[in-house]
């Protein structure tokens, strides 16, 4: 590559794109290391300012949408620090089952294992107004529409341009994280009230939203463009043993629907995660220039997988594993950091 080429390549804008996987009260895990991104950069810029774009599904769209709640001011009002601190203290407020909804529910088997109402609550605080057309950079956010059987795509720059595409940020974090069994589906309007949705959680077919939030960074900004993207798990299943099929160190002895009904939901969303990566890995080569790609994600002991654990024991263990997977992958961070300051 001549010396011209060099210098050609080195002045175009490189195009940075996050994306956060769903996966509960595991979003701690890449909660944590953004936080650690965040203390690597230089420049001292908030993430919305680092990134083009940003997608989560489930939990991850919840940061993605903490990390673009603009004050006033237009500012950030949360930083990755303030995220973490949340999934420290609220787990256990939304993931907290009564003993009355779980005889309603029986435990998730006749209706959704918790009630809505404190997550609900708990996303009007955090969002309050905030609009999707408000979003500091540009989001993509997937849920599910279950009276359409359709993928619904959440996205800021078509807010910014057609008022029926616009909601609220507490609705879209609503839809995007209502997973069946563990919360009812979640019934939204667009802002000006002209379109009704019946949504549920978005990894029930985009669990790592990678690929999607390239899409769509390849219709904002052109195929002709440097790509930089980070992509962050919430943490994934042992490899179990050849000849069994396993899962949560459960070796599953039949195909009923009883035995699988427990596990079927995290089963799906966390197949769609890997071959992703793995997709993402072909397109974007390690060491490219033109086509950079980072994923970090960690492997989770079978006590540690549930979506839904917001437990005392259970946060020290996630937050062990972030600190983990951080150590493990300080040279990629610090060169990640200085990509994201130039």
């Amino acid at each position: 590559m001549s010396n011209k080429i060099r210098n050609t390549l080195s002045q175009r804008k490189i195009i940075k794109v996050l994306s956060l996987d769903g996966g509960g009260i595991r979003g701690l895990i890449p909660a944590l290391i953004l936080q650690e991104i965040e203390k690597k950069l230089k420049t001292k810029k908030s993430l919305s300012q680092c990134f083009d774009l940003m997608s989560g599904t489930s939990t991850g769209g919840i940061i993605v949408l903490l990390l673009n709640t603009p004050t006033l001011q237009g500012k950030p009002k949360y930083n990755a620090s303030d995220v973490v601190s949340l999934y420290q203290t609220l787990g256990s407020t939304v993931f907290n089952q009564s003993w009355g909804q779980y005889l309603k529910s029986l435990n998730g088997w006749l209706s959704e294992k918790y009630s809505s109402d404190n997550l609900v609550k708990s996303l009007h605080h955090f969002f309050g107004n905030c609009r999707l057309k408000e979003s500091l950079t540009n989001i993509i956010i997937p849920s599910y529409d279950i009276s359409q059987d359709d993928n619904v795509f959440f996205k800021s720059d078509k807010a910014r341009k057609e008022k029926g595409r616009d909601f609220y940020f507490r609705d879209i974090a609503q839809a995007t994280s209502a997973a069946p069994t563990f919360f009812k589906p979640a019934h939204i309007q667009n802002v000006d009230k002209t379109k009704t949705f019946a949504l549920v959680d978005g990894g029930v077919a985009v669990n790592n939203p990678t690929m999607s939030a390239c899409v769509q960074a390849l219709k904002l900004f052109g195929k002709d463009q440097d790509f930089l993207v980070v992509s962050i798990g919430t943490g994934t299943n042992n490899p179990v043993a050849p000849g069994k099929l396993s899962f949560q160190g459960k070796k599953i002895k039949s195909g009923g629907k009883i035995e699988w009904a427990p596990d079927i939901v995290s089963v799906l969303m966390n197949a769609t995660n890997e071959v992703v990566d793995y997709q993402m890995r072909e397109i974007f080569p390690d060491g490219g220039r033109l086509r950079k790609y980072f994923r970090f994600q960690t492997l989770l002991d079978a006590h540690h997988t549930a979506f839904d654990n917001a437990s005392a024991q259970n946060i020290l263990a996630l937050e062990n594993y972030a600190r983990d997977l951080i150590h493990k992958n300080q040279n990629e961070l610090t060169e990640l950091a200085r990509l994201l300051d130039e």
